[in-house]
């Protein structure tokens, strides 16, 4: 977690950063998290970032995979796809 909580102090001005953080004690709709995540949840807001993953990205309808950024305006559209490596057979 520390590692997670110093690339979030270190992000630049225009920065995204994306992927599965795999934290799903964090409630982004209300800025809620668990103990082991609040210190990752108090950078992300320190430093400005908006998460802007509205959608459960796991099974379990977690957001574990995240975007985040200091720039949200810069930010066209975030789809849901679906699964990775998923296969679908016809």
């Amino acid at each position: 977690m520390r590692k997670l909580v110093e690339l979030v102090q270190s992000v630049k001005k225009d920065s995204v950063l994306l992927s599965d953080f795999n934290l799903p004690e964090i409630d982004w709709q209300t800025g809620e998290a668990g103990r082991r995540s609040q210190a990752f949840l108090e950078a992300v807001d320190d430093h400005m970032l908006e998460q802007l993953v509205d959608f459960a990205t796991h099974i379990k309808d977690n957001c574990l995979d995240l975007v985040l950024t200091n720039i949200p305006e810069r930010v066209v559209e975030i789809m849901d796809t679906g699964r990775l490596g998923t296969v679908t057979m016809r």
